[in-house]
């Protein structure tokens, strides 16, 4: 026995109301994600807003036609010597500053004489 989907879609009675409420509102969200700009607010950006530093320095570094942003942190220890014993480059992701955590990155090796360079994503 043979049938072909032209006789067997759409059935008989029709597709019911709910299926079809579904696919539509699937297409409606596709088409929302997809054509409304809404992927871009989705993808994490760090925020521009003055952030307090909680002790670290900021450096600039300038390279090509732009500058690169440095933030240091030193542990207590580091600061009573007047010396690091151990330096970190630290490279925050897409989403973080590097204002924010530096310094206290720094107090996070206990009893070490720590720097911390945290770089923000020129």
């Amino acid at each position: 026995m043979t049938t072909s989907l032209t006789k067997a879609w759409p059935p008989q009675g029709g597709v019911p109301r709910l299926i079809r409420l579904v696919i539509t509102v699937a297409i409606l969200l596709f088409a929302l994600v997809m054509f409304a700009h809404l992927p871009d607010q989705l993808i994490l950006f760090p925020s521009t807003q003055p952030l307090n530093p909680h002790g670290a320095t900021r450096r600039a570094l300038s390279f090509d036609h732009g500058e690169l942003e440095i933030w240091t942190g030193q542990s207590q220890l580091a600061q009573q010597q007047g010396s690091a014993d151990v330096f970190i480059l630290r490279f925050y992701g897409n989403a973080d500053r590097a204002d924010r955590w530096a310094a206290a990155e720094a107090e996070m090796w206990n009893e070490r004489a720590v720097e911390v360079w945290g770089m923000n994503y020129p």
